[in-house]
């Protein structure tokens, strides 16, 4: 009896480790839960670039229109007002880590090491996303006492494939001086509410949600505070809420319309002791991740990830190597950060 089987290497199971490598890799970062395509998405997907060649995606926002209308029988012809679009450009660029292995290192070892590289690059890929992707929302590189943290500084504070990390100002920035408190969070929320333009809320079942991430040292911090509301008080506040959406999957709590979250990917930034902790409050639209073709096969053969296995050394040498083109962005339109408050806070370790 004739069986069919792919064997290591074959291009049927390059494609399908490359399918299960995207498919892992953005299963286990932190801001999966609030990416989507749509407009009151935290985070906009874009996969424009899936299906078409290009280093770069440009998109509008429409901003929200404030000006008078005409009351009663006012005639409306010629006091019309125009749209206003503003655009965003998202650059992508290709990054790529691999992992390699003898023939004695798998005799030597229980381990399946094609397996346990596919897990490795899994967990590297989905660190990248997420160091990235607070960088850019947050509006800072985390480095603390010159150390850096995470992997943003080897590309360099200009950010990933020359997408700006733009640091918040005015509105956008929440200065709590001291170890973080609730109070801090009703600052950032009236801020959200009252800056121009204004942080929209994301939309869960027709109601308004902004989101919370705090660094776990500005957890322990509320934690530990005596100071009312207490934090045991907004984890309790979080139950009644809507649970089956994946806004609320892992949250701590629930406070003053925003719904809070915990990482460890927050940056940290300066001096120990000064300001270094970068909370920040999410709204929609406050940042964009956008997706290439690594596969470069156009509509037929889309893939994010590519997955490559390459035998040398009389094949004694396994190489096992992934690649991704892809850009993250935190918004800037006309000149202005969008959707994130950013709470700077003396948190201790």
């Amino acid at each position: 009896m004739a069986s069919t089987e792919f064997a290591t290497g074959d291009a049927q199971t390059v494609k399908r480790w490359s399918t299960s490598l995207a498919r892992e890799t953005l299963g286990k970062t932190f801001f999966k839960r609030f990416a989507g395509t749509s407009q009151k998405s935290i985070i906009r997907v874009y996969t424009d670039l899936l299906k078409g060649a290009g280093d770069e995606v440009k998109y509008d926002l429409r901003i929200q229109d404030r000006t008078d209308g005409r009351h009663g029988d006012a005639e409306m012809k010629g006091f019309e007002t125009a749209l206003t679009f503003y655009q965003e450009t998202c650059l992508v660029d290709q990054l790529r880590k691999a992992h390699e292995y003898r023939g004695m290192s798998q005799q030597r070892t229980v381990h399946d090491l094609r397996r346990e590289a596919r897990d490795s690059l899994s967990t590297w890929w989905s660190w990248v996303y997420d160091s990235l992707m607070f960088a850019y929302l947050t509006g800072y590189v985390g480095t603390v006492d010159g150390n850096p943290e995470c992997c943003l500084p080897v590309y360099g504070t200009s950010g990933f494939a020359g997408n700006t990390v733009t640091a918040p100002t005015g509105g956008h920035l929440v200065e709590a001086g001291a170890v973080m408190q609730l109070h801090d969070i009703d600052a950032a929320v009236a801020n959200a509410k009252t800056v121009n333009p204004r942080v929209e809320p994301t939309i869960v079942g027709g109601k308004p949600y902004y989101v919370v991430v705090l660094h776990p040292y500005t957890v322990k911090g509320l934690r530990t505070s005596t100071t009312e509301p207490s934090f045991t008080t907004i984890q309790q506040e979080v139950g009644p809420r809507d649970l089956s959406n994946p806004i609320f999957t892992g949250a701590l709590g629930y406070y003053n319309g925003c719904v809070i979250h915990e990482s460890e990917f927050i940056p940290r930034t300066g001096a120990s002791g000064t300001n270094v902790t970068k909370n920040v409050l999410l709204g929609a639209n406050a940042g964009a991740l956008c997706m290439g073709n690594a596969w470069g096969g156009g509509a037929k053969s889309p893939g994010t990830f590519k997955w490559v296995e390459q035998i040398d050394d009389y094949t004694n040498m396994m190489g096992i190597g992934s690649s991704c083109i892809f850009g993250i962005q935190g918004n800037v339109f006309n000149d202005v950060r969008h959707g994130v408050v950013t709470i700077a806070s003396n948190d201790a370790a």
